[in-house]
């Protein structure tokens, strides 16, 4: 039993706590932004939540391929617990795409009994929306590639494939901020306003999480370094799944009704 013990313990790093801390701090902040248009504590908390999250996944790398402390059990436990991590964001998905089509289907008599509300334009999704989706599947594809050439021990050409994949979620966002930009109806304009700005800029927000995963993976990337790389390539397919859901529900289907 104590060896069992002894083989299963985790290093002693606070780091995950810190995490959960600044995140906590960040929806508080994110709070703040929307009621005040104070952004500035935000993207502090922002910085130092990347910082930390940056230094805990370099503490695993050091201890899984430099000192060998992963052992088998604990590989799974954080494969579980990634599982059990992706489930949870999915769940925050769930509950904006079950009020969305609550609220379409109700055809409440304060939405003028159409859906979009009666005076805010539909968004086009043969524009940014569509290249947008493109995109997020291309670096799906690419960052496939770079799994399959890191597997085969092509050290080089991963990177470069991974290089590909962080450009083509940085030019998403970079549209997303665009198409935001080009909207005719804000925040505040109806319950559609609310929910769609709400979901598509939460859904951002994890691009950004994702290419800061993806990322570490490019810097830190050995060999043997498949458990990180695996974890960021689950969370990153995960993204592009949930952009498509999104694309028909928020885009696609309010064209056809």
């Amino acid at each position: 039993m104590s060896l069992f013990i002894l083989q299963s313990h985790l290093t002693k790093s606070w780091l995950p706590l810190y995490i959960s801390f600044f995140l906590f701090l960040f929806l508080l902040s994110f709070l703040k932004f929307v009621t005040y248009k104070s952004m500035l504590f935000m993207l502090v908390v922002l910085m130092m939540l990347v910082l930390n999250m940056f230094i805990w996944f370099k503490e695993l790398n050091l201890d899984s391929f430099v000192k060998g402390m992963i052992t088998k059990l604990m590989a799974w436990s954080f494969k579980y617990g990634m599982v059990m991590f992706i489930f949870s964001e999915l769940m925050f998905f769930i509950t904006f795409f079950w009020s969305y089509t609550h609220f379409m289907l109700l055809v409440m008599g304060e939405v003028g009994l159409m859906w979009p509300p009666m005076g805010i334009n539909k968004v086009d999704f043969m524009t940014l929306a569509l290249l947008n989706s493109v995109l997020l599947l291309s670096s799906a594809y690419f960052l496939t590639i770079s799994h399959l050439m890191l597997v085969t021990l092509n050290k080089m050409l991963s990177k470069f494939f991974m290089i590909i994949t962080i450009f083509l979620g940085m030019v998403f966002l970079g549209y997303q901020m665009m198409e935001y930009m080009m909207l005719e109806f804000l925040w505040s304009d109806s319950v559609y306003g609310s929910i769609f700005y709400m979901t598509t800029s939460f859904h951002a927000f994890h691009v950004m999480v994702g290419l800061f995963m993806l990322s570490s993976v490019l810097t830190l990337m050995t060999k043997m370094n498949m458990m990180i790389f695996e974890f960021s390539a689950w969370y990153w397919h995960f993204v592009d799944v949930i952009w498509l859901m999104l694309y028909i529900f928020y885009y696609w289907f309010p064209w056809m009704s």
